[in-house]
């Protein structure tokens, strides 16, 4: 009886009924948006990037859609599925934010994933270290060997050998755990442990003290190199990839209009952003420059470049805790009857650098989302963000246009067989395809449509 009571009490009257269908139908709709986004979350690319940072020897790099392997160079984008290997005598390497990877001699390593949540590692062979800088990285970062799965547990440094049928684990500072075939082992600082499988197939493991070897040596003398309280930290978070260079190879100074400036100290006086260097197809952002500069990582994937006091300097923006990367922050020159597409058989292609302020609108496949976090940082107008986003003829007027020294112009070969941009741009100066990308009015577009080359040289 109580139950029929309290089953009556509560069966709800016709506005209630219509109340409560109202609420399921806005959850429907809740819940279908919400799908709707994280279906097109599911289509953006990582906000975080590895970069080839030190190259020591011959080093070689595996695309994860090559199919050859090719030389590496310093500021090369590295990401999840790419394969690194060196030669005899030869060392790398590789920074993802604030944490270091350093690849010995004759070893091979690969990217098994890389994203906004994981760092994870494949050791094939040879030996790496990794320095992980603070407790979100240690969380974020694993490496696996045959053997099985090495995960940090903490902040510190770690070491990770794969030698014949044995893989193992030198921790020097901070804790790591072995998991492997029915088996697990945490590891504490100044220890060395082996791990392998022996003949039953069960899981063996030694214990002994740390390696003292050339490559301990020299991953000793790298740590002791690194400064954690840099004045570009002041500016720039130390997750931004490529941040530790900038003190050492320019100078920091306010300006009224764009907040905080960087300036390399040593550059040709004809120098200008976007030019020494060469661009290399780098899925899934597609044209990615890759900048000849030892500090030529950060300021041509984050910020954007101002003309100020006669010179050329770079506006990180507004700090934030991890900046979203970019393949290249510029500008395509076209106008409205033009396509700026690339193409081999196409007369000439030109770019300049975005300012402040100016949307950057990536031509590679994005959500709404991604959009806004990639530009946040100078443009923190969402309305403008998104109406740019939506009709990128809406932005016409482009700082940097205005400066001839910050056009460059080649013929598209350059650019689709990973040629060297400046000496190209020296001879294509006075050509008439240059004269006539210079002389035309201002672009309406922000990213080109893009695709790839049939055949990218490599």
């Amino acid at each position: 009886m109580m139950f029929h009571r309290s089953l009556s009490a509560s069966h709800p009257g016709p506005q209630r009924l219509r109340a409560l269908r109202a609420l399921l139908a806005a959850g429907l709709v809740l819940c279908l948006a919400l799908f709707v986004h994280a279906a097109q979350a599911q289509d953006d690319p990582p906000g975080r990037v590895g970069r080839l940072s030190e190259i020591n020897g011959q080093v070689w790099l595996l695309t994860a859609d090559g199919d050859e392997w090719v030389s590496a160079v310093r500021n090369q984008p590295v990401t999840t599925g790419d394969r690194l290997a060196t030669e005899a005598g030869a060392r790398a390497e590789v920074q993802v934010g604030s944490t270091t990877l350093r690849v010995d001699a004759s070893s091979e390593v690969e990217v098994a994933r890389l994203d906004d949540e994981h760092f994870s590692l494949m050791l094939h062979s040879g030996s790496a270290a990794a320095r992980l800088r603070d407790a979100a990285d240690a969380g974020e970062f694993e490496l696996n060997t045959d053997a099985g799965r090495f995960r940090a547990l903490r902040a510190g440094r770690y070491r990770f050998d794969r030698t014949g049928n044995a893989s193992h684990l030198t921790v020097y500072d901070g804790q790591a755990v072995y998991e492997g075939q029915n088996s697990a082992l945490t590891v504490n600082p100044g220890q060395h442990a082996e791990f392998w499988i022996d003949a039953n197939n069960v899981a063996q493991y030694a214990m002994s003290g740390p390696y003292n070897d050339p490559f301990a040596a020299w991953v000793n003398e790298r740590d002791r190199a690194v400064v954690t309280q840099l004045p570009a930290y002041q500016y720039v978070s130390p997750e931004m990839t490529g941040a530790e260079d900038l003190d050492r190879y320019g100078n920091w100074e306010q300006s009224p209009e764009y907040g905080v400036l960087w300036a390399p100290t040593a550059v040709a006086v004809d120098w200008a952003p976007y030019r020494t260097g060469h661009w290399a197809w780098v899925r899934p952002w597609g044209w990615t420059w890759v900048d000849d500069a030892p500090w030529g990582f950060a300021p041509f994937h984050y910020g954007r470049w101002v003309r100020y006091r006669d010179r050329w300097c770079w506006a990180p923006g507004q700090r934030v805790a991890r900046p979203v990367y970019a393949p290249a922050l510029v500008a395509w020159v076209g106008g409205p009857n033009v396509s700026v597409s690339v193409r081999v058989g196409g007369p000439s292609v030109g770019w300049f650098p975005l300012a402040p302020r100016e949307v950057y609108v990536p031509s590679y496949r994005v959500s709404p989302r991604y959009v806004q976090n990639i530009n946040i940082t100078h443009v923190r107008n969402v309305t403008v963000i998104n109406n740019v986003y939506r009709n990128p003829n809406t932005q016409r007027d482009y700082a940097n246009r205005r400066y001839p020294d910050a056009l460059t112009v080649v013929p598209p070969s350059v650019m689709t067989g990973r040629q060297p941009v400046a000496p190209a741009a020296s001879r294509w100066r006075d050509s008439p395809q240059a004269r006539e990308i210079a002389n035309r009015p201002p672009p309406t577009v922000i990213a080109p449509p893009v695709t790839a080359p049939a055949v990218v040289a490599r």
